[in-house]
């Protein structure tokens, strides 16, 4: 019964949705600092190489993106949801950074075939910088279009 109560529930597709939606300005943030210099791949292409191992692709890594983005966005809905829309914004910083964190730890396991590997520093502040970015918008826009009360 609590599960049919969930799917019928709307808001959880918008708080997908905007979790998808907010991948795309951490991409868009990602190749700002990859113009600037600071990192070899786009947060898209990081993301693609759990699926091809060593071949960067930007279109495998949005759609990568699409499901990470999408579960990470429900799950905040869901959160806030039930424990308060107090602080929206903390929480999805913490969903996001623990989502980043076992990314990092795939690439890592996955690409270079342990867990400690000698990656380039910027690639990791590249994707760090812009998973807070995601973040942050991601809480902000679920805010604004869930629980802003009009």
């Amino acid at each position: 019964m609590e599960v049919k109560k969930i799917l019928d529930d709307d808001k959880l597709l918008i708080a997908g949705a905007i979790g998808i939606a907010s991948t795309v300005v951490g991409e868009i943030g990602s190749w700002i600092l990859l113009s600037l210099g600071l990192g070899k791949y786009s947060v898209y292409q990081l993301n693609s190489l759990v699926v091809t191992y060593n071949k960067p692709s930007i279109l495998i890594g949005f759609i990568v993106n699409l499901l990470i983005g999408g579960i990470i966005g429900a799950s905040v809905y869901l959160t806030v949801k039930k424990w308060g829309h107090k602080h929206i914004t903390m929480v999805s910083l913490v969903y996001t950074l623990s989502a980043w964190l076992c990314l990092q730890v795939a690439f890592n396991a996955i690409v270079d075939k342990n867990i400690i590997t000698s990656s380039l520093m910027a690639d990791y502040y590249n994707s760090l910088i812009n998973a807070i970015v995601h973040a942050v918008f991601k809480g902000l826009m679920i805010k604004h279009f869930i629980f802003n009360k009009r």
